[in-house]
């Protein structure tokens, strides 16, 4: 191994030369680790030792030394520098003479042989730390590099009360200010440079030993090189938040904190971007991990560490700090990180933004109250992810093979995140296929990449059957169905024509389809929403329900907030189990998330449609806000010879009708049920044959006591 050079680590030897010998002005005990002694020992040699030994005692002095105790052995001049040295300090009669021997030691140096001393109080600038943890934060570096250790094995067990009495001598200070210095809120620890053991951040001393060339403020906070999108693209978001927002964040209006937050990928560090464009600051963004994948991502102590190092290094009055990803940060549970956050949120000078995915709920009250101003961001809608294709063809330079046309397609087609949709362009920009290729090449691309995110393909709507109608439906309703069609188109047309209140006159339009499963529920709404032109948005009651405390209310306002965004028809089926009568909850949650429901039916600008299969377990509060109310029961005689005709494309005898007429409990789906089946069995049956299959449906339909399993389509 290559001898230890002190000249060219003349800034850690002479700072563990300066506290040792704050140590041992204020330690008299025996010293247990011969690494106390690792700096002297760079620049001494045992021989050198022996000469000054034999020069500063008589014989008689020298011979008690040799034959004294120090604790494991006795003083040998065959030992290891550092431990001659250990066992000359542990005989109390020699002390005096090592301890000035020790002070006319003088570190060897060559001008700019160790960067290590700048490196270091560039740190402690960048943190704005005080004379006291920068005398702390260093004890612990050179305890990490191994040029100064503990006295005593009480102190190497982490965190103990006699580790930080040793800090105290080392650093020569009062026992009281070290540890609260050395306190969890407190900064060293707070922003982890030392851990709960008092331990060295090992990411800093790769910088501060030059194992990493690049600058440490670059590895903390980076200024953002990236072009934003132009603010009017963030449309409504820009306009109801943009004149606040300009207001908060200008200069000379102080720090202010912003939280973004709501669905991933739906633009939040982009309208980050663009909002420090608008307000003519500079981007900047504290790092998440130091090496990419090498070591993963950053703790959450180290970051705001980072955070506060981007605030001091940069102008408050003409930058933006974003803290992107920040989950970790604000979900907080411990009672040291919560600090931390609100330590971070009431001291930085800089505006920042905030983002993260988590749900508000997630965090601390005292957390949230300490935000400025915030945003949700919800899922994207059709038209939001029609302008990011169209965005990200042109920052790929795909102009060229990829129409225009097909980002609205490709927006509706597949509800993927901005993210996803840059991935897939960069990589068909990496492929260079011709014009007449590229787009194919998008669909193969966007396929797997559908399939790993769990991301299903749609097609912009649900559509009816296309041999769909209203005539043949067994129904009970005040109001003809082709009415309520009419009433949906002329409510929407009010809604497009005035921007209507929320007072209790507001028009609202809800719909409650009831009845047994197959009746043509579904298929109904499908058709309404091709007849007035509008998507339907599904969410079947399984998917709103939570296991968490409080997630149905959110999963119930996010549907609201997405179907109102697109201006869809909001389809909630089978909410048997969400509307059940509050009468008969037996749990608090059951009650606050029917009157989560009341309150969105109360105030959706849309139309919302629900479904059960059993309307007579509803809560009547719930069944009063709908404005129509429909049932659809079993085919009568009339609609089941209706329905086999138009399925089945075969007249029906005398006797084939009354036969048919004899089958009970049939609904639409079962028709489509046997042409599904005897269209893949390759037959061609006649009306018998049919007629045997639907009897086999009913029967099986009784057998289970009236349930049947669930369809998508009437």
């Amino acid at each position: 191994m290559a001898k230890f050079k002190p000249e060219n680590n003349s800034f850690r030897v002479k700072e563990a030369m300066r506290l040792l010998l704050n140590l041992l002005s204020n330690f008299r005990g025996h010293v247990d680790d011969n690494d106390v002694f690792a700096a002297p020992a760079t620049l001494l040699t045992n021989a050198e030792i022996r000469r000054w030994f034999e020069a500063s005692f008589p014989e008689k002095t020298r011979r008690e030394i040799e034959r004294a105790e120090c604790g494991r052995d006795t003083v040998s001049f065959r030992d290891c520098t550092s431990e001659l040295l250990r066992c000359l300090w542990c005989v109390k009669v020699g002390r005096p003479a090592l301890l000035e021997r020790l002070r006319a030691l003088r570190v060897p140096g060559r001008k700019g042989a160790d960067p290590c001393g700048k490196r270091f109080d560039e740190f402690c600038a960048l943190m704005r730390f005080d004379d006291l943890e920068r005398e702390i934060l260093l004890v612990c570096y050179l305890a990490w590099a191994n040029l100064i250790a503990w006295p005593t094995c009480d102190s190497r067990s982490g965190g103990s009360p006699k580790r930080i009495e040793a800090i105290a001598m080392f650093a020569d200070r009062s026992l009281p200010e070290v540890r609260a210095a050395l306190a969890a809120s407190a900064p060293l620890r707070r922003y982890g440079c030392l851990d709960s053991d008092f331990d060295f951040n090992g990411e800093i001393a790769e910088f501060l030993d030059g194992l990493s060339k690049e600058p440490l403020s670059s590895r903390l906070y980076r200024k953002d090189a990236e072009k934003p999108l132009p603010w009017a693209w963030f449309g409504p978001l820009a306009t109801r938040h943009g004149a606040l927002l300009r207001r908060l964040l200008a200069v000379g209006a102080g720090p202010a904190n912003v939280l973004l937050y709501g669905e991933p990928g739906t633009g939040k560090t982009s309208f980050a971007r663009a909002l420090a464009a608008e307000t003519g600051r500079t981007c900047y963004f504290v790092t998440q991990d130091p090496d990419g994948d090498r070591r993963g991502r950053r703790s959450a102590a180290t970051r705001f560490g980072a955070l506060r190092a981007c605030d001091g290094g940069v102008d408050p009055d003409r930058s933006l700090v974003i803290v992107d990803e920040a989950d970790d940060l604000l979900a907080v549970s411990d009672e040291s990180d919560k600090g931390a956050l609100n330590g971070a949120l009431d001291s930085l000078r800089t505006p920042a933004i905030w983002i993260c995915n988590a749900s508000p709920r997630r965090m601390d009250e005292s957390n949230r109250r300490r935000f400025d101003y915030s945003i949700r961001f919800d899922a994207l809608t059709d038209a939001q992810r029609a302008g990011i294709w169209r965005n990200q063809i042109d920052r790929a330079g795909l102009s060229r093979v990829l129409p225009a046309a097909s980002a609205e397609t490709w927006g509706s087609r597949w509800p993927t995140s901005a993210g996803g949709i840059a991935t897939v362009l960069r990589n068909v920009a990496r492929l260079r296929p011709a014009a007449k290729d590229a787009p194919a090449l998008v669909e193969r691309l966007m396929e797997p990449h559908c399939e790993l995110m769990g991301i299903r393909e749609e097609d912009g709507r649900l559509r009816p059957a296309k041999d769909y109608s209203l005539e043949g439906l067994s129904l009970d309703s005040s109001v003809p169905l082709p009415r309520i069609v009419e009433a949906a188109r002329a409510f929407r047309a009010e809604l497009e024509a005035v921007e209507s209140d929320r007072g209790v006159d507001a028009p609202r339009l809800n719909l409650l389809l009831s009845g047994p499963p197959g009746t043509g529920k579904t298929e109904f709404v499908k058709h309404l929403g091709a007849q007035i032109g509008a998507k339907v948005v599904v969410r079947m009651g399984s998917d709103l329900l939570s296991m968490f405390v409080g997630g149905t209310e959110e999963n119930i306002a996010r549907a609201f907030r997405e179907a109102e965004a697109e201006n869809a028809i909001l389809f909630l089926d089978e909410v048997d189990g969400m509307l059940r009568a509050r009468g008969m909850a037996q749990h608090s949650w059951e009650v606050t998330q029917v009157n989560e429901l009341l309150h969105r039916m109360e105030n959706f600008r849309g139309i919302l449609v629900c479904a059960t299969n059993h309307a007579d377990d509803l809560d009547p509060a719930t069944v009063r806000r709908f404005t129509f109310k429909v049932r659809f029961d079993y085919l009568k005689e009339e609609g089941k010879a209706i329905f086999f005709e138009r399925m089945f494309g075969t007249a029906l005898t005398a006797r084939d009708r009354a036969e048919l007429a004899s089958i009970p409990d049939l609904a639409p789906g079962d028709f489509r049920t046997v042409r599904q089946s005897l269209h893949y069995l390759g037959s061609s049956p006649d009306a018998a044959a049919l007629l045997r299959a639907l009897r086999e449906e009913s029967d099986a339909k009784r057998s289970r006591g009236g349930r049947r399993e669930r369809k998508l389509g009437f």
